[in-house]
């Protein structure tokens, strides 16, 4: 596998909230211009399986936690910054696929399900743009998904 730079992955938004078919067409997917820097944190939680006889802790991974980290530059004009102000001030979900080549392209794969906007900063440099950071986590609706694993496949993105 070639090496990935993130100048070369892809942030997409539907239009829609909280929905997502088993397999998603690409038509269905905005793809966000305004993201600058990304990071995706995966974590899982630890399980303590220690027992008396060997006197050494041991854990098993649990629960997988997701945070993504994302900042776009302030534009109310633009269509996606809104996407995320909006969620943030209503509390509502954003379904996102974060994919490391173009939601077309058969073999593309990241990540996708609905996030919540759980905390947004703007720090206002006196001399540089207005760069709001966005801090999401899953978000699971009773008619929602949680965040999965994927893979385009024959042009299409669905749950890996």
């Amino acid at each position: 596998m070639a090496d990935v730079l993130g100048i070369d992955c892809y942030t997409y938004y539907t239009v829609s909230d909280d929905i997502l078919p088993v397999e998603t067409p690409e038509t269905n997917w905005i793809l966000i211009n305004n993201v600058r820097d990304e990071t995706l944190d995966f974590s899982r939680s630890k399980a303590d399986v220690s027992r008396r006889g060997p006197g050494v802790a041991a854990y098993r991974a649990g629960r997988l936690d997701v945070t993504l980290t994302m900042s776009m530059v302030y534009d109310q004009a633009d269509t996606a910054f809104q996407k995320f102000y909006d969620a943030f001030r209503l509390r509502a979900a954003v379904f996102m696929a974060l994919l490391d080549g173009p939601v077309a392209t058969n073999g593309s794969k990241g990540v996708v399900g609905s996030f919540s906007v759980i905390n947004m900063s703007a720090p206002r440099n006196l001399d540089d743009a207005v760069i709001v950071d966005f801090e999401l986590a899953p978000y699971v609706t009773s008619d929602g998904y949680p965040v999965s694993w994927a893979v385009v496949t024959s042009g299409v993105l669905g749950r890996a």
